[in-house]
């Protein structure tokens, strides 16, 4: 019965790891660079389709680049033999904060390939509830892009309170 919860909770946690990119993003302001495909996600299978209006609704936001790439299992899904791999994890350095955190670096869950030094616009959720950074997980389908000033304005924009 535990492995099934553990399975249940997977399945949602992917699944409600939201992506957005297959709404009208078209119509949101963002450069060029973050118009084009970055991610290997599959369009139409995201929980909520990006929006600049709607980023302010993410748990956190922030501009950062990755100076430390790991692969880990999350201790939430368990070892049990049940052939869970592991999952990117990264470091980021933070350079500015949109919501959501504090402080110059954090540790966030990826479902994106990602190479050290990139530098991101990153969005999303708690993985399993809770403070927005509690095992932060970022977001895909447009929530989390390649930063570009217009892009970073916009998302700056959009978070303002």
């Amino acid at each position: 019965m535990r492995r099934i919860g553990m399975l249940i909770a997977a399945v949602l946690a992917i699944g409600s790891s939201a992506c957005g990119g297959s709404g009208n993003a078209a119509d949101q302001p963002r450069s060029e660079e973050a118009s084009q495909a970055m991610d290997d996600s599959v369009e139409g299978s995201c929980a909520e389709a990006y929006s600049v209006d709607a980023l302010a609704r993410r748990a956190f936001a922030f501009d950062g680049t990755i100076v430390e790439l790991t692969e880990e299992i999350d201790p939430n899904l368990g070892d049990d033999g049940s052939g869970i791999r592991p999952q990117p994890r990264a470091r980021f350095e933070v350079a500015e904060w949109f919501a959501g955190g504090s402080g110059d670096e954090v540790w966030v869950w990826l479902q994106r390939k990602a190479a050290l030094g990139e530098r991101l616009l990153v969005s999303g959720e708690p993985r399993w509830g809770g403070n927005p950074l509690d095992d932060a997980i970022q977001w895909q389908c447009g929530w989390t892009i390649r930063y570009t000033e217009v892009d970073a304005d916009a998302w700056r924009q959009a978070t303002a309170t």
